[in-house]
C-alpha cells in the first residue's frame, strides 16, 4: 500500500464589509459557517459514482441496499451542511491511499480492467502514479482518501462560491469570498518564486548601478524626471534599490525594455518644457505647437522618435535642449 498525504488549508478572507473596516482593531468573529448552497450541492450530486465510492464511508451506509434510500440521504447531507471554521483555518487532508491488492469490490474490478490496457501495472506505487496522473474527479477508481470527510470537503469548497479556489481568485469578489484555499505546494512554491525574484532583483539591482546612463534613464522613467539633476548617486542608488523593493515589476520592465534610454530622453523634453504631457492624459504634443502630436502615450512617443521620417524634427527637439543646458 502506499500512501500519498496532501494538506490544504481553508483559511478566512479579511472581512470587507463596512463594519469591520471601521472596527478593525476589535475581534467581532471567531467562527465562520461554511453551509450548504444549491449550486455547490447540485454540482456534488451530479458526481454519482464517485458519491457512491467515497461517501458510503462518511455517512456509513451502502449505497446499493435496496432499503437505504441513499440518493434521499446524500442529497439530505449536503442541504444540511454546516462546517465550523475557526479564525485560524482549518487544515483537510485531501491525500490518497493506493493498493494494488484492495478487497473493495468497486477498486478491485477498475484496477482490473486498468491492467489490461496497462500490463505494466503490478504494484502500489506505479498504481498511485498513474492514479496521480488523472483529473481529480477519477482518481476514487483506483485510490481511497485518507480522510474520506476532508476530501469530499475539500472537492465540496472547489465548487461553493463563497470559497476562492486560490489567492488570485479572492480579488474576482472580495465582497462574496469568505475562505480561500492554500495548499502546502502553493505556498513552498510562492515562497520558491519570491526567493527567485529576490535573486533576480539583486543581479539586475548591481548591472544597473554599475551602468550611469542605464540608471538615469530607469529612474527618468519611474518617476524621477524632475529631481534627477539634483540627485547624487547614493541617492540615485537608494532610489533604484527602492524601485525594486515597491516596484519590482516595473524595475524589472524597465530593465529589460531596449527602449528605455529613448523614453528617458523624451520625459527629459517634457521636464524641459521642449516637449509637453497634456493634463490628465499621458498624451506628448510638440510644447509651442500643441497641433504636433508626438503620441498618445510614452510607447507611441518612442515610436515616433525612432521612425526615420521624423529625424530632423527629433534632432531640433535634442539640440535645444543641449542649448538651454548650457545656459
Amino acid at each position: 500500500m502506499i500512501e500519498l498525504s496532501k494538506k490544504v488549508n481553508l483559511y478566512w478572507t479579511k472581512n470587507t464589509n463596512a463594519f469591520s473596516a471601521a472596527n478593525k482593531d476589535l475581534q467581532i468573529e471567531e467562527t465562520r459557517i461554511l453551509g450548504s448552497a444549491k449550486s455547490a450541492v447540485t454540482d456534488m450530486l451530479a458526481k454519482g459514482a464517485e458519491q457512491r465510492a467515497i461517501m458510503r464511508n462518511v455517512i456509513g451506509v451502502d449505497p446499493n441496499s435496496q432499503t437505504s434510500n441513499w440518493d434521499s440521504l446524500i442529497k439530505n447531507y449536503w442541504d444540511s451542511l454546516s462546517v465550523i471554521i475557526p479564525s485560524s483555518g482549518r487544515i483537510l487532508e485531501v491525500g490518497f491511499k493506493y493498493d494494488i491488492k484492495t478487497q473493495d469490490d468497486l477498486r478491485k474490478d477498475a484496477i482490473r480492467a486498468l491492467k489490461v490496457d496497462k500490463k505494466d501495472i503490478t504494484t502500489s506505487e506505479k498504481l498511485s502514479i498513474y492514479a496521480e496522473g488523472l483529473e481529480e474527479e477519477y482518481k476514487y477508481r483506483f485510490g481511497e482518501p485518507l480522510v474520506p470527510e476532508d476530501y469530499m470537503l475539500w472537492r465540496y469548497c472547489l465548487v461553493y462560491g463563497y470559497v476562492a479556489n486560490s489567492i488570485d481568485e479572492i480579488k474576482k469578489a472580495p465582497k462574496k469570498i469568505k475562505f480561500y484555499l492554500f495548499s502546502e505546494t502553493e505556498r513552498k512554491d510562492e515562497q520558491k518564486a519570491k526567493h527567485e525574484l529576490k535573486k533576480d532583483l539583486t543581479i539586475k539591482y548591481l548591472e544597473v548601478i554599475k551602468d550611469k546612463e542605464l540608471m538615469d534613464s530607469i529612474l527618468m522613467v519611474n518617476g524621477f524626471a524632475e529631481t534627477i539633476n539634483d540627485m547624487s548617486v547614493i541617492d540615485k542608488e537608494q532610489a533604484i534599490d527602492g524601485l525594486t523593493l515597491q516596484s519590482p515589476n516595473k524595475f524589472l520592465a524597465s530593465y529589460k525594455d531596449k527602449t528605455i534610454k529613448t523614453k528617458s530622453i523624451i520625459e527629459q523634453l517634457v521636464v524641459a518644457n521642449i516637449l509637453r504631457r497634456l493634463p490628465n492624459t499621458d498624451k506628448i504634443v510638440d510644447a509651442k505647437d500643441v497641433t504636433i502630436n508626438i503620441g498618445d502615450s510614452l510607447d507611441e512617443a518612442v515610436g515616433y522618435f525612432l521612425n526615420q521620417k521624423n529625424k530632423a524634427i527629433v534632432s531640433e527637439y535634442t539640440e535645444i535642449y543641449k542649448h538651454n543646458k548650457k545656459k
